[in-house]
């Protein structure tokens, strides 16, 4: 995992809401919504424990999806810039795969706070240092704790209605 510092905000962004909806070849760019949490929060770091611990299910599902599965994702915790006032930026990597020795996944949002990246750059990544996976079976959301956590922080008023859609997507 990567060392924290003691900096009080962490960023996560919910951008697994890019694609969410959408099936295996379509893409839907238009909802990249922020949310800034606490570097430290307890239910974050569970949600990226049990990712971490649960990784065997989702590599199984990525190297051998059933019909109806698509849309393999990776949360992935990004050393923001110097000056940002951050220490880590979580993104979302889709077309995730595995090639010599390594993984690789294409950002699935942009970045705010890491200016070495962009949508749509292919970037390498560590399985082990993932803060959330998420993958569509059927059209429902299996995994995406974190997605779902950030969503239900929000309070319902103040939710849009894509945000309400999208937590009917989870089990």
């Amino acid at each position: 995992m990567p060392m924290r510092t003691g900096r009080l905000a962490g960023l996560a962004l919910i951008a697994a809401f890019v694609w969410l909806s959408c099936g295996p070849g379509e893409r839907d760019e238009g909802l990249n919504p922020i949310i800034q949490t606490e570097e430290n929060d307890p239910v974050l770091r569970a949600i990226a424990l049990s990712a971490r611990e649960s990784l065997s299910e989702f590599t199984r599902k990525l190297q051998n999806p059933s019909d109806g599965e698509y849309n393999f994702q990776v949360k992935y915790p990004f050393a923001c810039d110097p000056d940002s006032g951050y220490a880590y930026e979580h993104l979302w990597l889709r077309d995730i795969e595995f090639r010599d020795g390594k993984f690789l996944g294409t950002l699935a949002n942009s970045p705010f706070y890491v200016q070495n990246l962009s949508l749509g750059g292919r970037v390498e990544f560590f399985l082990d240092d993932i803060s959330d996976w998420m993958y569509m079976k059927q059209d429902r959301i299996q995994g995406g704790k974190s997605i779902k956590y950030l969503i239900e922080k929000i309070p319902p008023a103040e939710r849009d209605e894509r945000m309400r859609q999208y937590l009917e997507f989870f089990e």
